[in-house]
């Protein structure tokens, strides 16, 4: 009685902390006097399966797709979506009532069956069988056509907050086990508000209202998602017309659309963090802490944040964002370019070394690095800047071929467990620390259901984290956006999954 009674206190504590999210509720979406919806997404997006490799972008784009059994509301509690209500049965089982009325896009009935599927599934598969790792996808089973048995092989935490993701996204068993998996990545077949209606690689992907949807069906009939990598010419582009929402605005067109009455604009905390990585299983000179900690020690990260960013961004203190539950200050560093030099030498580089970083084509990213070798080069550090585009270099972080990288990682969930997600033995990622300690300390921080215990534990993690220099933590990005001022019901979200189906316009 006692443990669950902490899993209690738990949900409510995460509600109470998460609360700045939003005290209120999104309006009901009115008559929409358009029924086109343009807006962009900032990456080239490689698939639709919610199990898949992915980016934030393929997320923004399932998220008006895919139902999950809970959706997690702006004050940071749990609501009904596939599922109308669940229970804890002991400390790794949860039941799920599943709802009797729902339909899949291609007609099929949704059952429990699809539910345990669909969790199975996710642990599975590449994109996020790390990320669910904690869940049992073989001792999962559906109880009865409405009742899920979701199992997991430990207590843990934050149970809920995964399953509300899209990593918690339900998928049709029956279309993919007809079009394999590759194919229904590309054409999804699932239960939300919006249908898969068009794929135009590089240009656009188009969805359309799901008449038949079993909850409360969007004003707006298509939504456009376009393709548009460069952030200025998204800008551009909701000047001129083509598009009515933008996420990620460039701090320099930031200004300018703020003071443009046709656009409302919002900056806020996200959930997101970006930090340059170390592949640790490789020979390099940066295997050497000395070595990790000289380039760091060379960085004036205050400086690059406030010359790339300006307002748009505060520099990392942590290893995660500061709207993460649990985050704990402890930086940045102060630039020593002399005890940096000194390291170099104890580690036997006394004249520097040459090392290559690559990254994704993110014209901020590449503005910091710009900077930040510059300040390397200082000290000896001679770094190769390389970049590919966001699809490639998703590839390569999952192979293993990036030696030294950066990580823009989004913890949809706001739990400290998902922050810390990339710093797994096994997750595709940037960097592999391969460090058995911290796996272990990780894994014994997700059991904990003693709210005060579990911060502890994380102020832990942190310290160690940010002590092996296993990376150099750059910025906590805030998240912008901007829209035509006739467009209502849009909401900012820490995750960056923002619910279009909930907006219409009032020209």
């Amino acid at each position: 009685m006692k443990r669950f009674l902490r899993i209690a206190q738990f949900g409510l504590a995460m509600a109470l902390l998460l609360s700045a999210w939003g005290a209120f509720a999104a309006e009901e979406p009115r008559a929409s006097t358009r029924q086109v919806l343009n807006t962009a997404v900032t990456t080239e997006i490689n698939n639709l399966d919610p199990h898949a490799p992915s980016l934030i972008a393929s997320g923004q784009v399932t998220t008006a797709i895919y139902d999950t059994l809970i959706v997690r509301n702006n004050d940071g509690t749990y609501a009904p979506c596939i599922a109308t209500a669940w229970e804890n049965i002991d400390e790794t089982t949860m039941k799920f009532k599943i709802r009797d009325d729902v339909y899949f896009h291609n007609g099929e009935k949704l059952t429990a069956e699809d539910v345990v599927y669909s969790i199975s599934r996710a642990t599975k598969e590449a994109g996020s069988a790390s990320l669910m790792r904690s869940f049992d996808g073989e001792k999962s089973y559906a109880e009865d056509a409405t009742t899920a048995i979701i199992k997991m092989k430990r207590p843990f935490a934050p149970a809920l907050a995964y399953l509300s993701t899209t990593r918690g996204q339900i998928v049709c068993r029956k279309a993919i086990e007809e079009m394999g998996s590759k194919a229904y990545g590309l054409a999804p077949v699932a239960t939300g508000p919006y249908i898969f209606k068009e794929w135009v690689v590089g240009d656009h992907i188009t969805v359309e209202r799901n008449e038949k949807y079993w909850g409360r069906k969007p004003a707006i009939k298509t939504i456009n998602f376009r393709i548009i990598p460069d952030s200025a010419l998204r800008s551009i582009e909701l000047e001129a017309g083509g598009l009515d929402v933008i996420t990620a605005v460039a701090p320099q067109d930031f200004e300018r659309l703020v003071e443009d009455p046709r656009f409302l604009t919002h900056n806020v905390p996200g959930f997101t963090h970006e930090m340059l990585q170390f592949n640790m299983r490789t020979t390099l000179p940066t295997k050497d802490i000395r070595v990790r900690h000289a380039m760091q020690l060379a960085l004036d990260v205050p400086a690059i944040v406030r010359n790339v960013y300006g307002d748009l961004a505060t520099p990392a203190d942590s290893i995660f964002s500061s709207a993460i539950w649990g985050h704990i200050g402890m930086g940045p560093e102060a630039r020593d370019v002399k005890r940096a030099k000194e390291l170099l030498a104890e580690a036997g580089y006394p004249d520097g070394f040459e090392i290559e970083i690559t990254v994704p084509e993110n014209r901020e990213t590449l503005n910091m690095l710009e900077i930040a070798q510059a300040m390397w080069a200082e000290i000896g550090v001679r770094v190769t800047i390389t970049s590919y585009d966001q699809a490639t270099m998703k590839e390569r972080n999952a192979a293993g071929l990036t030696q030294f990288g950066r990580s823009n990682f989004t913890a949809s969930t706001g739990d400290p467990d998902h922050a810390m997600a990339n710093w797994a033995i096994g997750y595709k990622g940037v960097f592999n620390p391969n460090d058995e300690t911290l796996n272990a300390k990780m894994i014994e921080a997700s059991q904990e259901l003693d709210l005060e215990k579990r911060r502890q534990m994380y102020d832990e993690l942190q310290r160690y984290c940010w002590d092996t220099h296993y990376s150099i933590p750059l910025t906590f990005p805030n998240l912008t956006a901007a829209h035509v001022s006739s467009l209502k019901g849009f909401q900012m979200v820490p995750s960056q999954l923002y619910r279009l189906a909930d907006c219409w316009f009032e020209d």
